[in-house]
C-alpha cells in the first residue's frame, strides 16, 4: 500500500494535531456563547478524525478483532455523532436502512470510522454553495451480504476522488469539493481495506454515491 511508506512521520504528524486539537477544545475561551459551541464541536470532529486516522495507520501492523454486529445500528450511531458538525455546516443526513437486517461480520471501529470519515469530508468540504443533503444506507442487495453507501446528489462523491487520493496527487479534480476533504477520503479507503472490502460506485434511489460490501455472520458461519 503506498501510503505505508511513510507511517512513522504521518503518525507523529497526526500525534502533533491531535495534541494541539486537545488544546484548542481545553483552552477555549471564546466571549460569544455560539462561537465558542461551533469551536468546540469543531474541535470534537477533529479529535475523532484523528482518533480514526491513527487507528487507521497503527490497526496496519495487527489482526483485528471481527465480531458480529448490526451495520444499521452502527451506521446510526455514526450520523448521530455527525448531526451537530452537520448543523454546522447547513448540512442535512438522511438514514435509511432496509428492515430487519442481520447481523454482520466486521471491525466495529473500522466500520464506522470508514464512513465516519468519508461522512465528515463530504460535510465540511462542499465549496459549491448548495447545502449538502446526504443519505446513509444500509441495505440488503442481495443474498448474505449488505451493502454500506453514502450518497448525494448535491454533494458529488465518486471513485476517482478516493484513487486521486491515496495516490497522493496535490490536486483532485473534484468539482465542489475541496482539498480539504482528502484526509477523510484517506481515512475512509485504508479502514475501508480494514475490513477486507473497497468502495465501488452505486445509486440509491436514483442518488449517486460510493459504498462497500460487508459479509452476514451467518454466511460466514455456513463455510
Amino acid at each position: 500500500m503506498q501510503i505505508q511508506t511513510n507511517t512513522t512521520h504521518t503518525a507523529t504528524l497526526l500525534y502533533e494535531l491531535q495534541q494541539l486539537l486537545i488544546q484548542i477544545k481545553t483552552c477555549n475561551e471564546l466571549a460569544d456563547d455560539t462561537s465558542q459551541a461551533t469551536v468546540g464541536r469543531l474541535s470534537q470532529h477533529g479529535l475523532q478524525l484523528l482518533h480514526y486516522a491513527l487507528f487507521a495507520i497503527e490497526s496496519q501492523q495487527t489482526k483485528l478483532n471481527f465480531t458480529s454486529l448490526s451495520a444499521g445500528a452502527a451506521m446510526h450511531d455514526v450520523v448521530e455523532e455527525l448531526l451537530p458538525l452537520a448543523a454546522s455546516y447547513g448540512a442535512s443526513i438522511h438514514f435509511d436502512a432496509s428492515p430487519n437486517l442481520d447481523p454482520i461480520y466486521a471491525n466495529e471501529m473500522s466500520l464506522k470510522g470508514s464512513v465516519y470519515a468519508l461522512l465528515s469530508a463530504m460535510i465540511t468540504s462542499s465549496t459549491n454553495g448548495v447545502a449538502p443533503q446526504i443519505t446513509v444506507a444500509v441495505q440488503q442487495t442481495k443474498p448474505s451480504v449488505q451493502r454500506v453507501g453514502v450518497y448525494s446528489d448535491t454533494t458529488p462523491i465518486s471513485l476517482a476522488m478516493l484513487r486521486q487520493t491515496k495516490q497522493r496527487t496535490s490536486r483532485m479534480d473534484t468539482t465542489g469539493l475541496s482539498h480539504r476533504s482528502g484526509l477523510g477520503f484517506m481515512i475512509s479507503q485504508l479502514l475501508a481495506e480494514r475490513l477486507e472490502t473497497a468502495y465501488a460506485s452505486f445509486e440509491h434511489n436514483q442518488l449517486p454515491g460510493i459504498g462497500f460490501y460487508v459479509p452476514e455472520s451467518a454466511q460466514l458461519q455456513l463455510l
